[in-house]
């Protein structure tokens, strides 16, 4: 059995190739139980964009493990698509990598995580690069951090396009309706790419269920929400 394990900005989310899934809290790691999960696994595949908290968790897993760098692995080639921009986060082609277990290119994936990230493969298995933004928790942490006298919510409990009645409500309402705009426009660019065959625009991280459920029907995309699809991707590098 082989593992992925991705470490993020806010969370670790480990999922096995028999299906199981477990994620943790970034800031408090807890060792025991992550040994647990990962106890019958041979081959662990490790990712991660949390250059602060990566070398310790990297180091726990070589000491029980065989572990291949997810970064090590995209670096040194021979991959299913072609990296056409530069820097690419290895998040970023981990994401194309688990669409293609779904779909052949063209198509997008965004990331909905404490940054949000697009990035698009073209029909030549092209990965041509996309666009960052701030994520949901990141907008509001600035909110506090710049207007502390606001009343702005500690996170988004829901995910809702409704003109805000107080601050509250129009902080939520505001990141809602910004991000899914966003979301709308990626689908218009993704248009480009698709001429021969209807768009396609892969969803995944902690708010893609939320955002997935207001989107507009006249968004003229095939929109597939796929939470554990960077993991997939990573996953998909052991199984070549």
């Amino acid at each position: 059995m082989n593992a992925a394990v991705d470490l993020g900005n806010s969370r670790l989310k480990i999922l096995r190739s028999d299906g199981y899934i477990a994620a943790w809290d970034a800031r408090a790691l807890d060792w025991e139980s992550i040994a647990a999960v990962l106890a019958p696994v041979r081959t662990v595949v490790f990712s991660s964009v949390n250059p602060a908290a990566e070398s310790v968790l990297e180091q726990f897993l070589r000491e029980r493990w065989d572990v291949l760098s997810a970064r090590e692995r995209i670096a040194a080639g021979n991959l299913p698509v072609t990296i056409s921009a530069d820097g690419l986060g290895t998040d970023r082609v981990l994401g194309i990598l688990g669409g293609l277990r779904y779909r052949t290119p063209p198509f997008g994936v965004i990331d909905l995580g404490t940054a949000v990230t697009v990035t698009i493969v073209d029909a030549d298995f092209a990965i041509c690069g996309g666009y960052i933004v701030p994520g949901p928790n990141a907008q509001l942490h600035v909110l506090r951090e710049l207007l502390p006298h606001l009343n702005v919510p500690p996170t988004l409990e829901e995910w809702t396009l409704e003109i805000g009645a107080d601050t509250r409500s129009a902080i939520t309402g505001g990141i809602c309706s910004l991000l899914t705009a966003f979301v709308g426009a990626v689908a218009v660019l993704l248009k480009r790419f698709s001429v021969d065959k209807r768009a396609a625009l892969f969803l995944t991280g902690g708010y893609s269920h939320k955002i997935a459920q207001v989107l507009p029907a006249t968004l003229d995309v095939d929109v597939e929400v796929v939470p554990t699809l960077v993991l997939e991707g990573a996953l998909s590098l052991v199984q070549q």
